[in-house]
């Protein structure tokens, strides 16, 4: 387990948390308050993670109710299901471990 704040992820959560970070960090450089491009959904999250649909939509579950994920409520990018994002206070863990 790790923990960010007062909550703690598993290395599944953290391992997801990681991939919408670099997916930020890789489109344009960064990945913080200012600057957040780490749009993704179940599908983009299923071809990096692997596992199976349910997997990828459990913990993507178990992040939201942690506050670690947002959903967009849209695709700014044109996918035809929403993005989600990461959060502030997770994106700030992979920044300080730079």
């Amino acid at each position: 387990m790790t923990q960010i704040g007062n909550t703690k992820y598993t290395a599944n959560e953290i391992e997801m948390l990681r991939a919408f970070y670099d997916t930020s960090v890789n489109e344009c450089g960064v990945c913080d308050e200012n600057e957040n491009m780490s749009y993704m959904n179940a599908d983009d999250l299923l071809e990096i993670l692997g596992g199976t649909k349910q997997s990828i939509g459990g913990t993507m579950s178990s992040l939201e109710q942690k506050l670690a994920i947002a959903d967009t409520g849209e695709s700014p990018r044109g996918a035809n299901t929403t993005d989600w994002i990461i959060q502030d206070a997770a994106a700030d863990f992979f920044n300080a471990a730079q």
